[in-house]
Parts: C-alpha cells; structure tokens; sequence
C-alpha cells in the first residue's frame, strides 16, 4: 500500500462514508464545477481506500463510488489520487460522468428499504403487543448507545458489530444488568451529529420488580461502557428534566407503563414505530445478511388465545 494512503486511518469510517453519499448524490442532483468536483473526488478516494473491504456490502451510493474508484485505480496504476491534478479534463469529466448512472440500484435499495419497513413494523407491532400483555406492569426505557468523539476514529463496522453481538447476548441471556429484562428492541445507525455508529435501544423492564428508569440508563451505560472498553457512553433522547420535572410534581412516574392503560401502552408502540424507521440507516455491513433492526424474543407465550389473531392497523386492539 502507499505509504501517503496510511496516514488517513485515523479518520472516522461512519463520517467518511457519509461524506462520501452527500458527494455523490450532490453530483448525480446538481450541476458540479470542474473546479469542486476534483478536490472532492481526490480527498474521498485517499480517505476511502484504505477502509474499503470488497467483502463488505455498501450502500447505493457508495457501490456507484466504489465503481469509480475502480476506474480510477485502473487509470493512475500505482500512483496517488493527487495525480488526478494532472490528468486531462475530458477525462476527469469522464468519471464525473460514471457517478451519473446506474439508478436501479437505487430503485432496487428504495425498494428493498420499503419492503423490509413494512415487514419490521408490522412484526414489532405483534412483538410489543405480546410483551405489553403478558406484564401489568413494564418499565419502559429509550437509550442510544454511541462512542466517545476521541474514539471514532478506531471504530469500525467489524468493531461496531462485535460490541453489538456482546451487548445483544447481553440482552438475550439476561446478564449483566438485564436480569430484569422482559422484551427490548434495537436498531442500528450511522449519522452526521454523532459521526459515529450506534444502537438505539427500547428496554422492557419488569416494573413489579425495576421502576427506576434513570438507573437503568446509567447502568446500560455501563454495560456498553464496559463491552467497548471505555470507548462508549449511553445517550437518553428525551428531554430528562422535563421527566425529572413531572415526577417530582406527582405528575408522572417515568417509563412505567399499565397494560390496562391504552395511553401508556402507545407510548411503548410509539417507540418501537420510530426504531423501526431507521432514518439514519447503516451505509455498510459486514455482509448482505447483516440485521440491522431486530428485538428480543423474551419467552412471549399465548396470552388469553390471542395468538391466533391479527391486530388493527393503529393498535387499537385485536381483530379477529
């Protein structure tokens, strides 16, 4: 490998696999300068090539790239990108160019991404309504697990999906401090405001036993904190001193939720509806069999013969 190309990998994978879409969807939907165009292009290819895996199953507008980079590598042999400063214009308009076509792999990852939302919401759906009726009582807690900003740079997607299998056996097995667990549900994502990978966590606490919402937060803290060795931290979404406000009025008790109480069951519905969105999607995975969103199968058994039936599309209730 070029010795110039080993001085990048200390950058951030999540943020430079970001940069790298809004690049090259800007250049498919606007009209790019010679002059913009090759400065980019120079500065994600060295970025990208040392944490590219041929192996690894990337996003549409990354492959599109990833094409190019192909034919760039092929044009400049073993030289670096910055010699792209002195290759002829028609041909930089050429790979410019390259970044124009292939759409149907777009269409077919919007298509893909449609159907399995359809098929992960309508399976949470039947999930939490099982684990709500099993349990009079559930503590509810919404958690993001995410890595220290000094740490990005070492994180990877081979890094990233160990930690989650540990933390995920964790979950499943009931360990560390999941004993009370019930029912969880994650989902995985990458984004510009934490440039980092994450978790998104929705836990399901048994509430006769656990209903300090706040402890459980900081213990799956720990927890992850724990499997990243240092590297990571847990981040509650929603606003703590409002929560914090209302309880000590009287007016709430945090995250417990009543099965027989339809408002405090969608809260639970709520939550698993906008994991199940996915709006920050991975932009690669290990491979095309990676799961990016999932929940735990925590012992849900038949609840008043109900299995047998379907449910309404806005969670009212069951229908025959």
């Amino acid at each position: 490998m070029n010795h110039l190309y080993t001085q990048v990998m200390h950058h951030n994978e999540a943020q430079v696999l970001i940069d790298i879409e809004y690049f090259v969807m800007y250049a498919r939907t606007q009209q790019v300068s010679f002059e913009r165009f090759l400065p980019q292009l120079i500065r994600n290819l060295t970025l990208f090539h040392p944490m590219y895996q041929p192996e690894r199953d990337y996003a549409a507008s990354l492959a599109v790239f990833i094409a190019l980079k192909h034919h760039v590598d092929q044009h400049l042999g073993h030289c670096h990108y910055t010699q792209l400063y002195n290759v002829e214009q028609d041909v930089i308009v050429q790979f410019y160019q390259l970044l124009l076509g292939d759409e149907s792999l777009f269409e077919n990852e919007r298509e893909q991404t449609i159907n399995q939302h359809m098929a992960n919401l309508h399976g949470i759906q039947l999930y939490l309504r099982g684990v709500v009726n099993q349990h009079h009582r559930l503590l509810a807690v919404r958690v993001d697990l995410h890595y220290q900003v000094q740490c990005l740079h070492q994180v990877n997607i081979t890094t990233f999906h160990s930690d989650i299998q540990l933390l995920l056996s964790s979950l499943g097995k009931q360990t560390n401090c999941f004993t009370e667990i019930v029912g969880y549900v994650w989902s995985l994502g990458q984004r510009v405001e934490y440039g980092g990978y994450y978790i998104r966590l929705l836990l399901l606490v048994n509430g006769s036993k656990y209903s300090d919402a706040w402890h459980m937060i900081a213990r799956t803290g720990q927890c992850w904190h724990d499997i990243t060795q240092g590297e990571g931290y847990a981040f509650n979404p929603y606003e703590i001193e409002q929560l914090q406000y209302l309880q000590e009025q009287g007016r709430l008790e945090p995250g417990i939720i009543y099965s027989n109480n339809p408002k405090l069951c969608q809260r639970v519905f709520d939550c698993g509806t906008e994991l199940v969105k996915q709006e920050n999607p991975l932009r690669v995975k290990l491979s095309s069999t990676m799961h990016t969103f999932g929940w735990g199968h925590m012992g849900i058994v038949k609840w008043r013969g109900n299995d047998d039936r379907t449910y309404n599309d806005d969670l009212s209730g069951w229908a025959v």
